[in-house]
């Protein structure tokens, strides 16, 4: 048995609970799962392979520090036999055996492997006997610990379709609100020699910690009679504070790539959320006649897409120009 001095210094001692018991394991299995805890955070500073929302990343850095808070109070109060602690070990380790047990069959499930640390640590704890006899029932503040505990847990299981790109606090392809413009010219005249087109976007809701990469994709198709473009690109205005020409390489460019294929011709913005978060945009574009007279040319149809960090994709209506 481990002894600790009295608190107020008077000498008395308090008895530890029995090496190998029930509490005793338990102590010890919170404290190394307190450690797993901690660093986890620690390795979630550093930049992942594949990138994931600010936010999720945020609330699992939260959770996962206040899990390991909680499990070391636990433990503290194990040592010293605190009847509170006693009376939640153990609906706290089968909590932690059934998490531990999900999340490793959903990661295999899903083709990777991770260590089932949680589960683990509890089914271990719960094969030794308990030390006091019978365990006492669920206090209050036990009952505390334990609900504070799955919620915790809840919120590490629920940071994708919660936190992350896509989910409850992130935007949505309904909260997009984006227009086409095109000056097609004067009606019943000539092919024009140039074509402005203009796209412009703004959003009805927000979304925290926001990171990554949007990108708008303007493209044209258009031949006249010799199977030649009708318009080739002419002139891009600047677009403002966080946006900026060029093909994305981060999570929208999968989706960026199919946009773009649509079309004979097109232009991709990409839109760093990190400095511009979710604010209205505009882009410019004008598109200037291939050739002098092109040959029985066919109509222009000029279309844009809209992409949220590879989650989800609007189109928005195509416009024709026929002369």
């Amino acid at each position: 048995m481990t002894a600790w001095a009295g608190p107020d210094g008077s000498g008395a001692e308090v008895v530890g609970p029995r090496p190998g018991s029930l509490e005793s394991r338990a102590s010890l299995a919170l404290k190394i799962l307190a450690g797993v805890n901690a660093a986890e955070i620690i390795l979630a500073t550093i930049p992942a392979a594949i990138p994931t929302s600010a936010l999720q990343a945020f609330a699992f850095n939260v959770a996962s520090g206040a899990l390991a808070v909680l499990y070391v109070v636990v433990a503290w109060a194990l040592d010293r036999r605190r009847h509170w602690a006693v009376s939640a070990i153990r609906p706290l380790l089968l909590v932690l055996l059934v998490w531990g047990a999900y999340t490793f069959v959903t990661a295999v499930a899903a083709g990777a492997f991770r260590i089932p640390w949680a589960a683990l640590a509890a089914s271990w704890a719960l094969f030794g006997p308990a030390d006091r006899r019978p365990l006492p029932r669920l206090s209050g503040r036990g009952g505390a610990v334990l609900a504070a505990s799955a919620a915790l847990i809840a919120m590490v299981l629920a940071g994708q379709p919660v936190f992350g790109w896509g989910g409850f606090f992130d935007v949505h392809e309904r909260d997009l609100s984006a227009s086409l413009v095109i000056d097609c010219g004067t009606p019943g005249a000539a092919i024009p020699e140039r074509i402005a087109i203009a796209y412009q976007w703004s959003w009805s809701g927000s979304t925290l910690l926001a990171n990554e990469d949007d990108v708008v994709v303007i493209g044209w198709n258009g031949d006249d009679a010799e199977g030649h473009p009708l318009y080739v690109l002419d002139d891009t205005p600047e677009a403002g504070d966080g946006i900026d020409l060029g093909s994305s390489s981060g999570v929208s460019a999968t989706m960026t790539r199919e946009a773009a294929g649509h079309w004979r011709g097109s232009l991709d913005w990409v839109i760093d959320l990190s400095v511009r978060g979710m604010r209205p945009g505009r882009v410019e574009l004008v598109l200037r006649r291939a050739v002098e007279q092109p040959p029985e040319p066919e109509p222009l149809t000029v279309g844009a897409s809209y992409i949220h960090v590879g989650v989800w994709r609007h189109d928005a209506s195509a416009v024709t120009c026929s002369w």
